[in-house]
């Protein structure tokens, strides 16, 4: 008899999705916590450093929030380049206006791709914003003099990482940097990433249910190739 490796293949790689669409699916239905507290979770474990932690992300939210408001113009916080990408960012939110039902702004994207740029200035406006206050003092009494690690986008979007073993794409990745310093590599790489970003234009429940159902498969992957994890990250980001 003839055999196909290809028609093989292609189907235990089908069998290896369908398995991990149906553990997921249990996963989010049974498993799935809300809990408002996983930032404090993800604070360092020393007290010193925690508290540090703390006022360097609430100067980036202040930061954030002048910004917006118009009240800031950005450029204390962070490079030019990081400026004029969050300008990209806020420039949707200032065409569209506010929500007639609630009045909170919202941001008009068309699709998904949209949504990824946007996402990745706002990272990089976050990371500028703490090296920022690290370097102006802000962390001296808590001896933060510099983030020792800070979180990086890889700039390709919407593709198949490597070392994958199922033929899945990824909307966004992140990976953790010493320095500053950027992989030089922007295709995502699952031995290095830190954490997914699944985008999903709506908010409704069953997209915010097929959002987290997306970040539990691609974790699969995460444990297979980093043996160390004891756990991984994971964001969505569902409309504005």
């Amino acid at each position: 008899s003839n055999f196909n490796s290809d028609i093989n293949m292609n189907r235990s790689v089908y069998d290896l999705l369908s398995e991990r669409e149906k553990e997921a699916e249990y996963i989010v239905r049974n498993d799935l916590e809300h809990n408002a507290n996983v930032p404090l979770v993800a604070r360092p474990r020393k007290r010193a450093t925690a508290s540090a932690s703390r006022l360097a992300a609430n100067h980036a939210c202040a930061e954030l929030e002048k910004f917006i408001a118009g009240s800031g113009d950005g450029q204390s916080a962070c490079s030019r380049g990081g400026f004029e990408l969050l300008i990209d960012l806020v420039r949707p939110l200032q065409a569209t206006g506010n929500d007639d039902d609630n009045d909170k702004p919202r941001l008009a994207f068309k699709k998904e791709s949209d949504m990824y740029p946007c996402i990745a200035a706002l990272l990089q406006f976050i990371n500028a914003a703490i090296t920022n206050y690290c370097a102006k003092g802000g962390g001296n009494k808590t001896r933060l003099t510099k983030p020792a690690r800070q979180l990086q986008v890889y700039k390709r979007y919407d593709v198949n990482p490597k070392q994958m073993d199922t033929d899945r794409k990824i909307d966004m990745a992140l990976y953790l940097s010493k320095d500053g310093e950027q992989i030089t590599d922007a295709e995502p790489d699952y031995e290095y990433i830190f954490a997914v970003i699944e985008a999903k234009l709506s908010s409704t429940d069953s997209e915010q249910h097929r959002a987290y159902k997306q970040l539990v498969a691609y974790s699969y992957d995460i444990y297979t190739r980093q043996i160390n994890r004891r756990f991984a990250w994971g964001f969505t980001v569902c409309s504005s």
